[in-house]
């Protein structure tokens, strides 16, 4: 396996320019995911790592090559499609086992390689069956499997669960981690559905309109976003913002928005940075799971507690998604399933501040 390393890597169609300066090192053997929404670049880069796209500006290392001139089948690498790409007329077996032939690697091992294959992704069942004659997600097993026999360097992934029904997107999901678990591979996954993106990954890329947001473990982009995009992409339901502005009084600080007023815990992660921001219009972001029921939750101070109105409850089973407001301002909250608010009706939300998120409004950039 090899590391893979981006620098400066840029692509333009036409003038539009729809990959900008993607600087990136994911380490041999990670399993790193691109994330982001339609159209922010992500499969392009991976297209581009393939050599299924021209580099027009920065460099792309397999190990220690530069590929930009290198043509896809000499890169040691294998990509795994969205459409699962399956020849139709040819069996499980022989699909698996046509890039070995091409290659001209002998036929014993050809059918070593393919057999062991198919006996780790449990489809050694299937291999005499056409395509037609298997359920999605053995298919996707199959386009997974033709990719590990050739025993590449890099595995790239684009979108490769996104035709799979909501239970079987959580089997292959699960599959493919203790895949590269057992593989010991680089991978390098995308995907526009965040939950992938926190379950699977070492290490998550955010891309918005051609460029990096930002890089990090599932849960250090989770807890100490960069700046807004991240926050609202990353985590469902998604944060709730409100415009606010920073108070101080008695030695204390407050966030006031319309129709609240809050404080701001000393123990905030940096309290004492926030001078600056005093009498400052702020952006609050508040995750659903921080704020609570107040009723079931007596623990909480009076002026941490607020009186919503609750338009929608939606029951997910072992938790409840309060769709209401506070005055102007909408918010969802996620609470425990013993909440007694009903829809139309008003109920006390209690909000942990200490877990506040506070950003820029002009950059959207954290304010740490």
């Amino acid at each position: 396996m090899a590391a893979v390393t981006l620098k400066g890597v840029s692509k333009m169609f036409g003038t539009n320019a729809v990959v900008q300066d993607v600087n990136l090192e994911i380490p041999d053997k990670e399993f790193v995911v691109m994330v982001g929404p339609s159209g922010c670049g992500k499969t392009t880069t991976l297209r581009m790592i393939a050599g299924l796209e021209d580099v027009t500006e920065g460099e792309i290392y397999i190990g220690n090559r530069l590929v930009n001139d290198i043509p896809p089948k000499d890169r040691d690498i294998a990509m795994v499609f969205q459409n699962y790409a399956l020849y139709p007329h040819m069996t499980v077996y022989a699909n698996m086992a046509f890039a070995l032939k091409r290659r001209n690697v002998p036929p014993a091992a050809t059918d070593q390689r393919v057999r062991a294959a198919a006996g780790l992704l449990g489809v050694e069942d299937f291999l005499d069956r056409t395509p037609k004659a298997l359920s999605g997600g053995q298919r996707q097993r199959v386009a997974v499997g033709r990719a590990i026999v050739r025993e590449p360097e890099v595995f790239l992934m684009d979108e490769p669960l996104s035709n799979l029904d909501a239970k079987l997107r959580v089997q292959m999901r699960a599959e493919l981690s203790k895949l590269h678990n057992r593989l010991q591979a680089t991978m390098i996954f995308v995907t526009h559905d965040q939950t992938e993106a926190m379950t699977m990954g070492d290490r998550i890329v955010v891309m918005k309109d051609g460029r990096v947001q930002q890089i990090g473990t599932p849960l250090d982009i989770y807890k100490n976003p960069d700046n807004m995009f991240v926050a609202g992409f990353i985590g469902s339901p998604a944060m709730n913002f409100c415009n606010a502005v920073l108070e101080q009084s008695a030695e204390r600080v407050f966030v006031r928005g319309e129709g609240f007023r809050l404080p701001l815990p000393p123990s905030w992660p940096g309290h004492a940075k926030l001078g600056a921001w005093i009498n400052r219009e702020v952006v609050l972001g508040l995750r659903p799971e921080d704020i609570d029921d107040a009723d079931l939750h007596p623990e909480y101070a009076a002026e941490c507690c607020l009186d919503a109105t609750i338009d929608v409850v939606e029951m997910m089973g072992n938790e409840v998604f309060l769709n209401g407001s506070i005055g102007e301002q909408e918010l969802v909250a996620r609470v425990e399933s013993e909440t007694s608010a009903r829809d139309g009706a008003p109920h006390r939300l209690a909000f942990n501040l200490r877990k506040a998120h506070l950003f820029d409004p002009v950059t959207s950039a954290a304010i740490r």
